[in-house]
């Protein structure tokens, strides 16, 4: 209890530039939390867009008879191995 107090009273005696600096501190923090945000929902809608798709694909797949799966699994090898994928 008593550092906790020590604590507080360390706070309360703060210079003005101290403060600023600690402001500035977590402006900058803020900022870049703000940044990550945005890129994850950037991110979120690539992620979207992909999954539509792939939908779309599946459905198109469906239509012409093509075993998904197996090209799921052969894209997920050629993928890693070259930059042609299956169908």
């Amino acid at each position: 209890m008593l550092l906790s107090l020590w604590t507080v009273g360390a706070h309360a005696t703060a210079s003005n530039k101290e403060l600023e600096a600690r402001a500035n501190e977590m402006d900058a923090r803020l900022m870049a939390v703000e940044r990550a945000n945005e890129r994850l929902v950037e991110l979120q809608q690539q992620i979207e867009t992909a999954r539509q798709d792939m939908r779309a694909l599946r459905g198109r797949s469906r239509k012409h008879g093509t075993n998904w799966k197996a090209c799921e699994s052969s894209s997920a090898t050629s993928m890693r191995t070259s930059t042609v994928g299956c169908c």
